[in-house]
């Protein structure tokens, strides 16, 4: 039954919760790997919630949701900023993910200046408070763009290091995303 009731309070956070779903999963999966030596396969269809204790689940977030789904937007326009050029399709994908994470249409109206103002990496990083908050910013930022340039690349390589994942659960984070 608890099991429930932390689905039911993760779908009052809307889409944002569905880093937090997913990020814990592709966590699994690379501990369980780690402890078995073979390697992991695809997502569960079936997905689990993180436990409402667990630092996957929004609630757990330092300043709450709502702290973290501001963290998540700074990290997404980030990784868009990072090849210097921010197309439509580029544009359109980062609104598309706004949209799945439930982030309100004010917040939406403040993306176009977002995106024309350098984000402070210092601020994502410090926001990276723990390993899964950590795991979720990179989750976000991978999101939130087709790696093909080498500068987009370059980013989420350093992106990866600077929060400390380690090269492995990075490589599970891109093929779960299908960014690999």
């Amino acid at each position: 039954m608890p099991q429930k009731a932390g689905t039911n309070d993760l779908a009052r956070y809307g889409g944002m919760a569905v880093i937090g779903v997913l990020a814990y999963q592709v966590f699994k999966r690379y501990q369980q790997a780690g402890q078995s030596g073979a390697k992991s396969s695809g997502i569960d269809t079936a997905a689990v919630a993180p436990p409402a204790d667990n630092g996957f689940h929004p609630a757990q977030a330092p300043g709450g949701a709502d702290a973290l789904s501001g963290v998540f937007v700074k990290a997404m326009v980030a990784a868009t900023q990072a090849d210097g050029v921010i197309d439509e399709d580029e544009q359109r994908n980062l609104a598309g993910r706004l949209d799945q994470l439930g982030i309100s249409s004010a917040d939406r109206r403040g993306l176009a200046e977002q995106l024309t103002t350098p984000v402070d990496l210092r601020e994502i990083l410090n926001a990276a408070t723990s390993p899964e908050v950590a795991l979720q910013i990179y989750m976000a930022s991978v999101l939130a763009i087709a790696v093909d340039t080498p500068a987009e690349k370059n980013y989420l390589d350093g992106l990866a290091r600077a929060l400390k994942i380690d090269p492995r659960l990075k490589v599970q984070v891109e093929q779960t995303l299908g960014r690999a």
